[in-house]
């Protein structure tokens, strides 16, 4: 069921109303209601999921006897939201529109679908940012959240009307958290500022407080005061950042082997946290093939120093110079720091099944993820490859016309021609393999490819 007909099952779900009988009429302080909204909110979080029908139903359920339930509102005006027709839609921004008027949790997460949602039908730049703007006056705002909506808000407003937005966050956060605040400064190109901020004993207290000041004044090109500033600190920082910070200096002042001076120290010293730190610094600068290098040496001296988002990097570096073995290791850990989202686990599965791992368990995962969510048509193809190579050529194909017109990438054209090489089909197989070029797609998808036709 794709989230349209979803949407639908809603929107009748709400306004139907239940014919099951509900024991509690206490339903807010029901743990099932709560674990429910839990369930269908983490769904809609996640672009591979989408809310179980079942629980949509059950969603009805609970708002029929507790109808005036935030929690249970929120949850449900998210669905319509995002899947909903434009009255639907709007029908649900109301509703948030409402929730948000509060002093709470739900409130508070009100204001951030609203805040964060993506301009769409019945979505405004409007409805951003004035959701932005009560974000900031929000009580249970984190600075985190803070600084979302200062985004939010420089990208909806003009310059002028975003002068007083940058003023009231930096003098909102600077009490609250003035080292993220001043990264965050620094990182919008606000690095004058960032150093008026944090001043030279706060620097040389705290390596919290260090790196920002530090980093300002490279970025203002006071590289004698950085070398001062680094001096004086040096009691506070470790080796780490020792040799992070002159890292930094050594890339400030033009040395194209900065980082790699970094990565090599940090690879030698076994300093995970140092590599995962040395391989951000090498993707600012652009070089990717340090970043890979980087954040491959930390697998293979502590994978939990490597956080979501660097692994995530790291899988896409590995594909881009096509290391598929890298690839797989790293979209393991995404899959398993993560089992409920789909994509890991099919991109997991479509790289182990180029590198011949039992195909068995693999077709079985592939089958469940696509039960799950059956209109995707890069988990179909996952489903076809892991036919394909478990002698089953006939139901690979199935699996590829299910995707309809979909776009296919290199790879999964190698795929389908190797289907239909192994169908026999050879006149459409060449049809579909002349144009391909083994240096566009992974090594593995290409020896597939030559694998089939060379059983020709």
């Amino acid at each position: 069921m794709n989230r349209s007909q979803l949407a639908v099952m809603c929107a009748i779900a709400l306004t139907v109303g239940s014919f099951l009988w509900w024991k509690s009429s206490n339903v807010r302080e029901s743990s099932v209601a709560v674990k429910l909204s839990d369930e269908i909110g983490h769904a809609l979080d996640n672009p591979d999921l989408s809310p179980d029908t079942a629980d949509i139903q059950r969603l009805a359920v609970l708002l029929k006897h507790d109808p005036h339930n935030d929690h249970l509102r929120l949850v449900a005006a998210r669905i319509n939201l995002s899947m909903g027709s434009l009255e639907e839609r709007i029908k649900a921004k109301t509703t948030l529109h409402e929730i948000s008027l509060g002093r709470d949790a739900n409130s508070k997460q009100a204001l951030k679908t609203l805040a964060f949602s993506p301009i769409t039908m019945g979505i405004y730049p409007d409805d951003l940012t004035e959701a932005a703007y009560k974000l900031h006056k929000h009580p249970l705002t984190t600075p985190v959240e803070y600084l979302r909506a200062t985004e939010v808000l420089f990208r909806l407003l003009e310059t002028a009307e975003s002068n007083p937005v940058l003023e009231s966050t930096i003098l909102h956060l600077r009490s609250r958290d003035k080292p993220l605040l001043a990264q965050w400064l620094i990182g919008h190109g606000y690095a004058l500022r960032a150093l008026n901020l944090v001043d030279e004993k706060e620097a040389v207290s705290s390596p919290g407080h260090f790196f920002p000041r530090y980093q300002a004044l490279l970025q203002t090109g006071s590289m004698d005061k950085a070398h001062g500033l680094l001096q004086k600190a040096e009691k506070i920082l470790t080796a780490d950042e020792k040799a992070r910070a002159n890292a930094y200096l050594g890339k400030a002042l033009g040395d194209p082997e900065a980082v790699t001076k970094f990565i090599n120290w940090a690879m030698q010293t076994k300093a995970p946290f140092a590599l995962v730190k040395a391989g951000r610094l090498a993707l600012l600068g652009h070089d990717g093939n340090a970043a890979r290098r980087a954040y491959a040496a930390v697998l293979d001296i502590d994978p939990d120093a490597l956080g979501y988002d660097e692994c995530g990097q790291l899988l896409q570096l590995a594909l881009n110079a096509r290391d598929t073995p890298l690839a797989l290791r790293a979209v393991k850990i995404l899959r398993d720091r993560h089992p409920g989202r789909l994509g890991n686990r099919n991109n997991a599965t479509w790289l182990a099944l180029l590198l011949a791992e039992d195909p068995l368990p693999l077709e079985r995962e592939a089958e469940s993820i696509v039960n799950a969510v059956s209109s995707n048509p890069n988990f179909l193809s996952t489903l076809a490859l892991a036919k394909l190579l478990a002698g089953k050529p006939d139901e690979a194909i199935q699996a590829m016309r299910r995707r309809g017109g979909a776009p296919l990438l290199q790879g999964e054209k190698a795929l389908l021609a190797s289907v239909l090489f192994a169908q026999g089909k050879d006149v459409e197989a060449r049809k579909w393999s002349k144009d391909l070029s083994s240096n566009r797609m992974l090594p593995e998808e290409w020896l597939l490819l030559q694998k089939f036709k060379g059983k020709k």
